[in-house]
């Protein structure tokens, strides 16, 4: 079995406890049991409709590293490793998942760990690069990056010539005033939950604050699709190199 790397120290293990309780009241803790078979839940489970999403998407992405022949992904926000393993599961490819939350990343290891996979404690903004990466991809965690294209350019220095970075499976607004309205929802959200220390961790982003990335799925291609029974995410794709 493999072991949990260190690439950076780790720190802020009072926000990684305070989190974790609001993820288990979220109901998103697994069982490893149950990680073992995510992205596929019970229909009783109350995420099991976010989860038929997230397995269209998965499958999107591994057809889309398939067929671009890249070799290396690095996933930045791999929390407890399903994406990870998933994603190298159906391309083969070599996947490394990287977070700050010790506790998911033991739990990958756990339950993964006989899996090529390998899974890092990593701060992005500290660590230095043990390697370069074909693709990086942020799989609904660009929301907890206060400054997505300083995160841009940490992350190009992790590619390979040609990489790409790709963000999935995260809200991003239309407007300024759009963005405003959803952390107003948030905000209301985590203090009716007890958590308002999480209103600083959690951003809201508009395509102008990603103006170097492409949009590779509009979500009207989805609203379309979604027109003829096919679901899939209510939320774009977007590629920058």
């Amino acid at each position: 079995m493999s072991e949990l790397s260190y690439w950076t120290p780790v720190e802020n293990r009072d926000f990684e406890s305070k989190y974790l309780s609001i993820r288990a009241l979220e109901g998103w803790i697994y069982s490893d049991e149950e990680l073992s078979k995510l992205p596929h839940v019970s229909s009783s489970d109350q995420h099991a409709g976010i989860w038929w999403i997230r397995l269209a998407t998965a499958n999107d992405f591994a057809k889309y590293v398939t067929k671009s022949e890249k070799k290396s992904v690095l996933e930045v926000g791999s929390g407890n490793g399903w994406f990870s393993v998933f994603l190298q599961r159906k391309t083969g490819v070599e996947v490394v998942g990287i977070d700050i939350n010790e506790f998911e990343l033991q739990q990958a290891v756990r339950v993964f760990g006989n899996e090529p996979v390998e899974f890092a404690y990593a701060d992005i903004f500290n660590a230095q690069p043990h390697r370069k990466f074909d693709l990086i991809v942020l799989n609904g965690s660009i929301q907890y990056f206060s400054d997505p294209l300083y995160l841009r350019s940490i992350l190009r220095t992790w590619l390979t010539p040609g990489g790409e970075i790709h963000i999935i499976d995260s809200p991003i607004h239309s407007s300024k005033t759009k963005a405003t309205e959803a952390k107003a929802r948030t905000r209301q959200y985590y203090n009716k939950l007890g958590a308002d220390f999480m209103n600083q961790y959690f951003f809201h982003h508009t395509f102008n604050d990603l103006e170097n990335f492409k949009v590779l799925r509009p979500v009207l291609m989805d609203h379309i699709l979604s027109l003829f029974g096919r679901k899939r995410s209510p939320f774009p794709w977007l590629m920058s190199k």
